[in-house]
């Protein structure tokens, strides 16, 4: 999709997690201004992939690097300097709900920057306005449906205009109008931002609409990698059955899994 160099880039990513690898050599590129959407049975490693990628979870070898610079768990300065370059949408939101929806927005705010309480409102009002919750700034987490608390979160996840954002089910638990308004929010946001995107999802549907490229996984691999119209005429056995949802295929029951997030 671009020239420039890659926004994420994973390489030899392993992560074992109860004695056994739950990641087993992922090898990947994101491009600047890109939807990857990761697709892939539950416990197959995509939430897993997502910790790594943003630091909350150590691999047992390979590297993971953001706009070139390295994803190192452990060190605490650059880590800290490098949250602020990419937003986290996870699953079910993780919406403060003692605090108000405007609160939720401000907390990478009051824990990255030192921007004055003032300042901090302002962008929090300029963030909910750009998902659709201008008037919701004093609502709690509870007051709000499954699909405001997503964009909510959205919200969060955007509020130090990263260029980055990780989206880890961002579908999950929604009718169908209410995924179709979070497709067509994140195209929005990719064409308004420059936003770049990586979107964990078990909904075909809306990574057909969003991404401009999926790849599968299965038991730690990446086990396909296209466009969504050759991941439609695919005639590998493997997508044809995740596809079709057919219990019996080559995709082997995996192992209790270990995944971590809420897979």
């Amino acid at each position: 999709m671009s020239d420039l160099p890659p926004m994420l880039s994973v390489r030899g990513l392993r992560v074992i997690l109860g004695g056994r690898p739950v990641l087993d050599g992922v090898d990947l590129s994101v491009a600047p201004r890109e939807i990857l959407a990761v697709v892939g049975r539950s416990g197959c490693g995509k939430s897993t992939l997502l910790r790594a990628c943003i630091g909350a979870l150590a691999p047992a070898a390979g590297e993971v690097e953001i706009e070139g610079r390295p994803v190192r768990p452990g060190d605490g300065e650059a880590m800290q300097a490098l949250r602020r370059r990419f937003g986290v949408l996870f699953q079910g939101g993780a919406l403060v709900t003692s605090l108000t929806v405007g609160e939720n927005v401000a907390l990478p705010l009051r824990q990255h920057t030192k921007l004055d309480e003032s300042t901090i409102r302002i962008v929090v009002r300029l963030k909910l306005g750009l998902v659709g919750l201008g008037e919701a700034e004093r609502l709690r987490p509870s007051e709000l449906s499954g699909g405001m608390r997503k964009r909510a979160a959205l919200a969060r996840a955007l509020a130090l205009d990263p260029p980055l954002v990780f989206c880890d089910e961002p579908s999950a638990g929604l009718d169908p109008v209410a995924v179709g308004a979070i497709d067509r929010l994140l195209l929005e946001l990719r064409k308004a931002l420059g936003l770049t995107a990586v979107v964990v999802t078990h909904e075909m549907p809306s990574a057909f609409r969003i991404a401009d490229r999926i790849v599968m996984m299965h038991a730690g691999r990446l086990i396909a990698e296209g466009t969504p119209a050759e991941f439609r005429d695919s005639a590998d056995p493997r997508v044809r059955q995740f596809l079709a949802g057919e219990a019996e295929g080559p995709l082997e029951p995996a192992a209790p899994a270990l995944d971590v997030f809420q897979e």
